[in-house]
C-alpha cells in the first residue's frame, strides 16, 4: 500500500479512534481523557501476537474510521467498554500526519493516519 497522504479524504472529513478502557486516564479536573498512548501507532509485537492470527498484514499508522462511511454502532460493536473520539482529517495533517484509505474485509470505513 502507497503511503501518500488521500487528498480525496477532505480536510472537513471527520475520523473516529476507538479508544479502549485502559488507555483513558484522570486529567487533573476531575474529568478523564484519553492517554497519548491511544494515538501511538501499533507495535510490530501487537500485530503478530493479535492481528497477525486474524489474517490481517502489519501496516504503520494509526487506525481509524472515516466517520461518514460507518455508524457509532459499528464501530463500537464488540467493544461495548471502549470509547469514542473525533478529530478531523485537518487537524491530523496539521500535525504533519497524512490519511490514508485502507479498507478492510469486515471495515470499509477503514483509514490509517501516518
Amino acid at each position: 500500500m502507497p503511503y501518500n497522504d488521500d487528498s480525496s479524504i477532505q480536510d472537513s472529513e471527520n475520523l473516529w479512534r476507538r479508544i479502549p478502557p485502559d488507555q483513558i486516564t484522570p486529567d487533573g479536573n476531575g474529568g478523564y481523557r484519553p492517554s497519548s498512548k491511544a494515538f501511538q501507532n501499533a507495535s510490530q509485537k501487537f500485530h503478530d501476537e493479535l492481528m497477525a492470527p486474524l489474517g490481517y498484514t502489519f501496516e504503520p499508522g494509526m487506525s481509524v474510521d472515516i466517520a461518514s462511511k460507518t455508524t457509532v454502532v459499528a464501530v463500537l460493536r464488540n467493544y461495548q467498554d471502549s470509547f469514542l473520539v473525533e478529530f478531523t482529517s485537518g487537524y491530523a495533517r496539521s500535525l504533519s500526519q497524512g490519511v490514508v484509505g485502507a479498507p478492510l474485509p469486515d471495515d470499509a470505513a477503514h483509514a490509517v493516519v501516518l
